[in-house]
């Protein structure tokens, strides 16, 4: 307890300060059981997919970095922030779990290693969790995490456990194929976990 206390006190510290988009000590492995934490399960396309970057912060490294006695040079070359989030729309396909509209407005903050500049083809299909900003997230299966709060708490936002990689998965596809069974109650097996960034975009 003692040892999660102080890296979310430095996580915090550096949050204030502005930090590279990886807050993450270690990865941590998948579980795709936790999709039973997700509101909203839909298989759709992404349109509208754009990085909404933090004003404050840039603002903050606007100044230190002009002055000499602040700046230091990979702190001034930064371009992405922890505080940095995804926002895009779900055209949708097929509804998994839940009641969403047929276009649905989300939010992602990947602390984990940061948001991807584009994310999905045209036409290419992915099957993704959400989670209500009041709901419960999943338990963190690493050392440690920063676990940020929802910067538009009235939009769904990507289910995703501290540290772990995100539920967007190609469709169809392997692991997609598993989150199913899962949602239909069937055994996955020894198939109920992957490694982080696995399966996904």
């Amino acid at each position: 307890m003692r040892y999660f206390s102080l890296v979310m006190l430095a996580s915090i510290h550096l949050l204030a300060s502005g930090i590279d988009a990886n807050a993450c000590i270690t990865f941590a492995q998948m579980d795709l059981s936790d999709v039973k934490f997700g509101d909203v399960v839909v298989v759709g396309k992404i349109r509208n997919y754009k990085i909404v970057e933090d004003p404050k912060v840039r603002e903050i490294q606007k100044k230190r970095c002009e002055n000499k006695k602040t700046a230091d040079d990979r702190y001034c070359k930064m371009r992405s922030f922890l505080s940095d989030y995804a926002q895009f729309q779900i055209e949708v396909d097929t509804v998994l779990k839940g009641e969403p509209d047929e276009s649905v407005s989300v939010t992602w903050d990947n602390s984990t290693f940061g948001e991807p500049i584009s994310l999905g083809e045209e036409n290419e299909r992915f099957l993704i969790a959400l989670r209500a900003a009041n709901s419960n997230m999943p338990p963190l299966r690493g050392p440690s995490a920063f676990i940020s709060a929802n910067p538009s708490p009235e939009l769904l936002t990507v289910l995703q456990a501290p540290c772990s990689s995100p539920f967007i998965f190609k469709f169809p596809g392997e692991t997609a194929s598993k989150v199913k069974d899962i949602l239909d109650g069937k055994d996955p097996g020894d198939a109920g976990s992957t490694n982080p960034r696995s399966g996904f975009y």
